[in-house]
């Protein structure tokens, strides 16, 4: 069984997770699994690719410079795992949050209905969603990996009350999965045990670069890529 795994920056992790597996020597042999990321998540937002219609020619310099085009060419049988429609942090991360909240939150601040909220997230994954369509369409087999909830040790915590930041990361995860659902496309989730009690990351699981408030660190990686081989033998 061949995967590819393409995405944001937090393949980087599972590549970390990758690397742990390997050295521990229980790496499942029917799995051949290659982790080809397209970078970082801030360009996801944006057109970054010409839809071919069974093929996203990619149009992002960096991006291209790693994938040509998706699915790739020449790897026709393979099995996709996408890391992007989760990537919830370029919303919830935004200080207008210090002066809008979503609705149900708004004491002094100006509300923001559901409506509106539900526009700013699916603008915001328009072209991911866009892309798994073309692998819809192309009749490739792809599947979604969900990336880390909102890490407490993350500045925007200082400035933005923590249940908004939640509240929003809630509804954007949601929302996508509902998207995801009607798709019929599969997600291999986050393991409960790896989130806290009020729905953020475990810092369990927080990178050890001191600046790196986003991604999991290897064992958050590896954890996923253990789900990932349930996923893919139960498939």
């Amino acid at each position: 069984m061949r995967v590819i795994i393409t995405g944001d920056s937090h393949t980087g992790t599972l590549k970390n997770g990758k690397n742990l597996i390997l050295q521990k020597k229980i790496w499942p042999p029917e799995i051949e699994l290659k982790i080809k990321a397209l970078g970082n998540g801030k360009h996801l937002n944006t057109p970054f690719f010409i839809n071919c219609g069974d093929y996203a020619q990619i149009t992002e310099k960096l991006y291209q410079d790693r994938i040509k085009r998706l699915p790739i060419a020449s790897e026709p049988d393979a099995i996709y795992g996408l890391c992007a429609p989760f990537h919830s942090n370029r919303i919830w991360r935004s200080l207008d949050w210090t002066k809008f909240v979503p609705v149900a939150l708004a004491k002094t601040e100006i509300p923001v209905s559901d409506a509106m909220l539900k526009q700013i997230i699916l603008s915001d994954q328009q072209y991911v969603l866009e892309l798994i369509d073309i692998f819809i369409q192309a009749q490739k087999k792809i599947f979604i990996i969900e990336t880390p909830r909102p890490f407490t040790h993350n500045k925007a915590f200082e400035d933005i009350r923590p249940e908004v930041i939640l509240a929003v990361d809630k509804a954007y995860r949601d929302l996508i999965r509902t998207e995801l659902v009607e798709r019929s496309v599969d997600i291999v989730s986050i393991p409960a045990h790896c989130i806290a009690e009020d729905g953020s990351m475990s810092s369990d699981y927080k990178n050890k670069r001191k600046n790196d408030m986003n991604h999991g660190n290897e064992l958050f990686g590896e954890i996923m890529l253990q789900e990932i081989f349930a996923f893919l033998k139960k498939d």
